[in-house]
């Protein structure tokens, strides 16, 4: 699955300001529902995105946006898991997995 990457800065006065950063594929996974409040309920769990660059060739970091396909949107928390080679065959995996919050 193709999703868009936005990377968050701020302006002078300490308003996020969104700036496209191109596509990179995805694998949505673990993404769970609980309820926080009676009426509220935050999403969260975890997305697989391939190693490397952007299509524009931003480096992901934490902060970043991600917008699915399905118009879900999930802000990246945190370093990447599991972010080294197999201890057993040395392979450098194509995919690295981040805890992601839902985000507007």
């Amino acid at each position: 699955m193709i999703a868009q990457v936005h990377s968050v800065e701020r302006d002078q006065f300490g308003d996020p300001i969104e700036t496209p950063q191109g596509t990179i594929d995805v694998i949505p996974g673990g993404l769970s529902v609980a309820p926080l409040l009676d009426a509220v309920t935050v999403t969260s769990g975890q997305i697989g995105i391939r190693r490397g660059t952007t299509s524009t060739g931003h480096e992901l970091e934490e902060g970043d946006k991600i917008t699915l396909p399905t118009g879900y949107r999930y802000a990246l928390q945190g370093p990447p898991l599991w972010d080294y080679p197999s201890n057993l065959t040395g392979t450098e995996f194509a995919y690295r997995w981040w805890r992601v919050a839902q985000s507007n």
